[in-house]
């Protein structure tokens, strides 16, 4: 990182999913980056966000997904509201799927959490998104992907690879899950 700034200010940066897991589609997959900062700063994670841009410009990347927190958010994501999915439901998934791009490894700083509780708190966040994207409705499309991803994993899925996912939801039979899980990926 030749930027100073970005150089002290940033903990870990974490590339995960995908593009990591091996399931990664070009022009279809985002990449995903997650990224630690020392301080909450978001004026920070924008910079570093455009700097990502620039450097996989050339990829052909549907978009660059880069949520980020600080390393006080890391170790409890629920409890200080920043429970992204691949921190907490998918947690098992990230922890087998990330590449370290710069600083501190971040896997033992990270909660384990109570399965059922997560699972619970996942559906939770899922019905939820139907009041939260109601004026943008492109994120409930997104949404019921999650959705049809979240039953194939109670129902037994080993990891959240497409494929994975997609061989699930027609071992269970539901054909509209399996269609929009389909059609979202």
């Amino acid at each position: 990182m030749d930027d100073p700034v970005l150089r002290a200010s940033v903990f870990s940066l974490v590339v995960f999913g995908s593009s990591v897991r091996g399931d990664f589609k070009p022009g279809v997959s985002d990449l995903d980056i997650l990224t630690i900062l020392r301080d909450d700063d978001e004026a920070v994670a924008e910079r570093l966000l455009e700097a990502v841009k620039r450097c996989v410009e050339e990829m052909n990347i549907l978009l660059v997904d880069m949520p980020w927190m600080t390393v006080d958010q890391l170790r409890d994501p629920i409890g200080t509201g920043c429970g992204f999915k691949f921190l907490t439901f998918f947690q098992a998934d990230f922890l087998a799927h990330h590449r370290m791009v710069h600083g501190a490894e971040i896997a033992p700083l990270l909660p384990r959490y109570d399965p059922r509780e997560l699972a619970a708190w996942r559906a939770r966040r899922l019905l939820g998104n139907i009041e939260r994207f109601r004026e943008r409705p492109h994120m409930l499309k997104v949404s019921a992907g999650e959705a049809a991803k979240f039953l194939a994993v109670v129902h037994g899925a080993e990891d959240i690879s497409k494929e994975t996912v997609l061989e699930t939801l027609r071992w269970l039979g539901d054909e509209e899950a399996y269609t929009i899980y389909r059609e979202y990926v």
